[in-house]
């Protein structure tokens, strides 16, 4: 065989080894992505019948109704600039829209009310069915009602202390197309709200909000399921550890959230290559199903259902002991990666200073007799102690 093949096979034979590690890694990294999908399944199956289950046990526990998000910045103007980010509840009857959005703000419920009535009654007499929105509100202590009639661009007159009512403060914004209420009210202890929005037509009046079904345009009190204590505990109490439970509305609204999942590890001192490796071999592109911690190295999965309506979401990471012993293993691999391209360069070099050696060889050998008539007696390796000095020797 000639020697540039058996260099040629040599470079094949030097990268087999580090191409069987990666696909052995990669076969058993398939394997335990499938292993922690399946018990990610089963378990957010499980802990979702586990919730239905005891949510019809207990009459008191709902999982529909109102979502309160957080704002970070408020002033009760009539601006809806800082509202941008909170999806709202719309309701609609025909052609009329009521609109809700509702946050926390420093311990505050806040509300931004939006109608499309573009009628201008907003003039409040007792003997005139006005455009009105109307709030009920309940607490540990009772049940209020509060009524806002259409009024002009300013800030809403505060309600009477002596009427026992949530002090607030609001702010009444005409519109083109409409009008909008923005009301901060100074606690947050509500646990049910519903709303209603009034428009006063001449022939009739019309009606939209939280209705009842029986059709008499009555107000429903729906629950605030995202301050409901008594769920966050159940939650809490079902979510396994190294797993975080997430319950969603249909718009993707947090009602309730358990994060078990391990705090940050002691960070590896290997972290730095094995953190590109993992990424470089495992990670899978336009996956979300699997999330990956580059700070200390752990590796997740996140996998969501929908049932009634509602979103049941579950991340789920390996123990901490599990995760050490895939790095480990990670560690390993690098190390016998770098000691096999060692071996394989050092292999690499001998294979070109033979091949040199070689030449020079063939060279002299081809040139024996110079333009003077002179024999070379002495080969280039005549002291070698291999076989290129036996067989330089030979030919002396």
């Amino acid at each position: 065989m000639k020697l540039k093949y058996q260099l040629l096979l040599l470079a094949l034979m030097s990268i087999v080894f580090p191409i069987t590690g990666w696909l052995a890694l990669k076969s058993v990294d398939k394997e335990f992505r499938l292993g922690m999908e399946q018990a990610a399944q089963s378990t957010l199956t499980s802990l979702q019948a586990s919730l239905s289950q005891i949510i019809n046990n207990n009459s008191s526990i709902s999982l529909k109704g109102f979502v309160v998000e957080g704002l970070a910045h408020l002033s009760v103007d009539g601006d809806d600039s800082e509202w941008q980010g909170i999806q709202a509840y719309n309701f609609k009857d025909k052609t009329f829209q009521l609109s809700i959005k509702m946050a926390q703000f420093q311990n505050k419920l806040v509300l931004l009310i939006r109608t499309n009535d573009q009628s201008k009654d907003n003039f409040y007499t007792p003997q005139v069915v006005n455009d009105k929105i109307i709030i009920a509100l309940a607490d540990s202590a009772a049940l209020y009602k509060l009524t806002f009639n259409r009024e002009a661009e300013g800030v809403v007159t505060a309600v009477d202390v002596a009427q026992n009512l949530p002090r607030y403060q609001a702010y009444w914004h005409e519109m083109t197309g409409g009008y909008q209420l923005e009301i901060a009210f100074d606690s947050f202890q509500f646990h049910h709200l519903g709303i209603a929005s009034i428009n006063g037509l001449p022939q009739h009046k019309v009606t939209v909000g939280t209705l009842q079904e029986d059709g008499n345009n009555r107000i429903r009190l729906l629950p605030i399921v995202s301050q409901d204590k008594n769920l966050q505990s159940i939650i809490n109490r079902i979510t396994p550890m190294n797993n975080q439970l997430t319950i969603l509305d249909d718009s993707r609204r947090i009602i309730a959230q358990s994060n078990k999942l391990p705090k940050n590890q002691q960070v590896s001192s290997w972290q730095w290559v094995i953190t590109p490796l993992y990424q470089w071999l495992f990670v899978v592109k336009n996956n979300d199903k699997w999330f990956y911690r580059t700070k200390d190295g752990m590796a997740g999965i996140q996998i969501s259902q929908k049932h009634e309506g509602i979103i049941y979401e579950l991340k789920s990471m390996m123990p901490q002991g599990q995760q050490s012993m895939i790095q480990s293993l990670l560690k390993a691999g690098v190390v016998m990666l770098l000691v096999v391209f060692i071996i394989v360069v050092i292999y690499l070099l001998y294979a070109l200073v033979l091949a040199w050696r070689i030449r020079q060889l063939n060279f002299s050998l081809q040139k024996v007799l110079d333009n003077s008539g002179q024999f070379h007696t002495i080969m280039p390796s005549n002291k070698a102690q291999d076989e290129l000095g036996q067989l330089s020797r030979g030919i002396q």
